[in-house]
């Protein structure tokens, strides 16, 4: 209980000061072939302002595209229609997910996959910060590559997943994820095939890289090993894990450049480039908001990599919003 209170007051406490990213300039949205796609709820609107509009203001290029988790109000849509023009906003309950689980990110995953048919999609999550050049997910993109930032040891490098599977039955954890990575051995053809340990909060998947039947078969197979704890949250990213180190090209983003923020005295978060804050740290030490700051500041400077963006000139009503 107290844990959500303080949640609640910190997110408050964020979107005072993040307000200031409702008087950037809409984005100037550029370029095919490339899909920027995040699931959105209405707690989050203010923090995926500025984790898109940092990112876009790095990047340069790519539509916009939203899954409403369905809090979003109409007031959230004017606003997202107004700063980031998204191309469409999926609602959740559109999405369908059988064979696989519902819920958990699941639909996520699945509307990647008939993106991707058509263009390289990256996923960005709303907690998050573009704060440096990335030079590295240009290149990734512009070679068709996939690509995942890693979690821990396991997740800096793409390994057999024999590998993986021989360190997960090291750990005492019941945790789904781990669950699953210790019974790979269980999965037809498993010594063939690659896995990493990574973060799905910000991910590139490669035009062509992967189906909805991939996601399908795989989450069939594993559900047959793990029962109906394949249902719990985590499986989604255990599935992104596989599908990106399994992809034909495929590379993990070089750490600590990219990462999640955990307050590790070893890391210099100020000289990260990207930085996911992940909820449990999300507001330590007040970095997020401070980080948020920074980059609401370059956007509206016209700094980091990209100047060429439009300005609001007038918000949307209710009634306009479809």
């Amino acid at each position: 209980m107290f844990y959500n209170l303080r949640q609640t007051v910190n997110r408050a406490w964020f979107g005072f000061w993040a307000g200031e990213i409702l008087k950037t300039p809409a984005l100037d949205i550029r370029g095919e072939g490339l899909v920027i796609f995040s699931l959105i709820s209405h707690r989050d609107v203010m923090m995926y302002l500025a984790a898109i509009k940092s990112f876009y203001n790095r990047l340069r290029r790519g539509r916009i595209m939203i899954l409403n988790d369905g809090s979003l109000t109409f007031s959230d849509m004017a606003l997202l229609k107004a700063h980031v023009r998204p191309s469409a906003i999926i609602h959740i309950a559109d999405v369908r997910t059988a064979p696989c689980p519902k819920g958990s990110c699941w639909e996520r995953l699945l509307c990647i996959a008939d993106l991707v048919c058509d263009s390289y999609v990256i996923q960005l999550d709303a907690d998050s910060l573009a704060l440096g050049s990335m030079p590295e997910v240009e290149a990734h993109i512009v070679g068709q590559k996939s690509f995942a930032i890693g979690q821990e040891y396991l997740g800096q490098e793409i390994y057999p997943m024999a590998y993986v599977c021989s360190e997960m039955k090291k750990k005492d954890s019941e945790y789904v994820e781990v669950v699953a990575e210790r019974n790979f051995d269980r999965l037809e053809g498993f010594e063939n095939l690659k896995y990493s340990r990574s973060n799905a909060c910000f991910t590139g998947f490669a035009r062509g890289s992967f189906s909805r039947q991939t996601v399908e078969d795989f989450s069939i197979k594993m559900e047959a090993i793990v029962g109906k704890r394949w249902h719990e949250w985590g499986t989604e990213k255990v599935t992104s894990n596989y599908i990106i180190a399994n992809s034909r090209n495929s590379a993990i983003l070089p750490y600590p450049k990219y990462v999640s923020y955990y307050d590790d005295p070893r890391i210099d978060y100020e000289k990260c480039s990207y930085l996911h804050f992940t909820g449990t740290h999300r507001f330590k030490n007040g970095f997020y908001i401070q980080s948020a700051r920074k980059a609401i500041k370059e956007i509206k400077e016209g700094e980091g990599d990209n100047g060429r963006v439009k300005k609001v000139l007038k918000m949307p009503s209710a009634a306009n919003v479809s």
